[in-house]
């Protein structure tokens, strides 16, 4: 009877588990849908809409100014890290991705660079022996933010190059 009752019991939690999922991804794809055509697709709703054109001026940057560049220092890199690890929750992290999952990584790729999370880890007595992998992947994020910048500058020096 008891094993009746807890296997009844966890098909309850897979299907509340498998609702709550269900309404995330239908939320998702209703407000995407709504961010994509807000108004509907009704031919009563959509009025044409007259658009001055905007003035057509080449604009360029004063000689001798250089390029876009960002610094190669640890803050830049650690920033860049929490901008890596937010693009993958907004595109990559799978079943939940989206833009809230993204800031959630970011956060937690910016605390992992910063060391703020080994810190806190090895305050906490459970947590001593999670402390040391946690620095180490804080110091691989780090390395990833630190190539991110030289990417970026790499691309501008590129860009800057093309014109």
């Amino acid at each position: 009877m008891a094993a009746r009752q807890r296997q009844a019991r966890t098909a309850l939690v897979a299907a509340i588990i498998g609702l709550v999922v269900a309404k995330a991804l239908l939320s998702e794809v209703t407000l995407a849908a709504n961010f994509a055509c807000p108004r509907g697709i009704s031919k009563t709703t959509l009025r044409p809409v007259s658009m001055a054109t905007p003035p057509r001026i080449q604009m360029g940057a004063e000689s001798g100014s250089g390029g876009f560049q960002i610094e190669e220092t640890k803050d830049n890199s650690q920033i860049m890290a929490a901008a890596i690890c937010f693009v993958f929750g907004l595109l990559f992290f799978p079943i939940f991705k989206g833009f809230n999952c993204g800031l959630i990584l970011a956060v937690l790729g910016y605390t992992l660079t910063n060391g703020t999370a080994s810190d806190a880890l090895g305050k906490n007595e459970s947590g001593k022996e999670f402390a040391e992998p946690v620095s180490k992947f804080g110091e691989l994020l780090l390395k990833a933010g630190d190539s991110g910048v030289k990417t970026v500058n790499w691309a501008a020096k590129k860009v800057e190059d093309l014109q």
